[in-house]
């Protein structure tokens, strides 16, 4: 155990690491008694609370993908930096200034839950029926330059939610994790995988009982662990 500790006056949700810094994302309002809204990022090494500051207006943010020079963020928002976005945005890892890209997630649990990301695309999972206009039933995929949504739309579905709550990105595979029954009319139980270029649902299914959430995925050698 260590003297590190960084206090907030609100729940964590989310954490991701890139170099020196610690990059948080949740509901709070102040992070080592300074005012960050929902996202702040802590010196790694000595858990100072660093300049970046996108500030987040909203319920919470509660997925958080740094990807080299960009920090996505996803959850139940309505701006970043004073500028609106739905529930989902990019702003600069570095200085937090918000990036344009604007993809709007609507509808349902009207949430984002899950960010994953490649040279090209981002992944998003959640509790929506719409993202850039688009229907999507609980993920999407976006061009990571534009924001245009792309064809991969396998639409988990079925059961009491139809929730994405947990995304894997290995190689060309994206593994879904949440609460569902279905890809693409397909039965899958709370966890399964599909081509990050495609769409097309994979033969992995590691769940056969309707019973439970996945609520987390972690890449390791050789595989996956899921957890819920």
């Amino acid at each position: 155990q260590t003297a590190w500790a960084v206090e907030f006056d609100g729940q964590v949700e989310a954490l991701a690491r890139a170099g020196g810094a610690l990059y948080r994302a949740g509901q709070f309002n102040t992070v080592g008694g300074q005012p960050r809204q929902n996202v702040a990022a802590v010196d790694v090494a000595t858990g100072a609370v660093l300049p970046w500051n996108p500030g987040v207006v909203g319920v919470g943010v509660y997925a958080l993908k740094v990807s080299g020079a960009d920090a996505f963020l996803g959850g139940q928002f309505s701006s970043v930096g004073g500028t609106p976005r739905a529930n989902l945005a990019r702003v600069d890892a570095v200085s937090g200034a918000l990036q344009p890209w604007a993809p709007a997630v609507s509808g349902g649990h009207d949430v984002v839950r899950a960010i994953e990301a490649n040279a090209s695309t981002v992944f998003v999972g959640g509790g929506f029926t719409s993202v850039g206009g688009a229907s999507r039933l609980s993920f999407a995929a976006l061009d990571r330059a534009t924001g245009a949504v792309l064809g991969a739309a396998p639409d988990p579905g079925g059961g009491p939610y139809g929730l994405v709550s947990a995304l894997a990105l290995v190689g060309n595979t994206v593994y879904i994790g949440g609460i569902f029954e279905r890809i693409a009319g397909i039965a899958r139980y709370n966890a399964a995988a599909v081509d990050a270029t495609t769409g097309l649902l994979l033969s992995w299914a590691p769940v056969n009982d309707v019973e439970g959430a996945v609520r987390a995925i972690q890449p390791v050698s050789g595989g996956v662990v899921i957890g819920g």
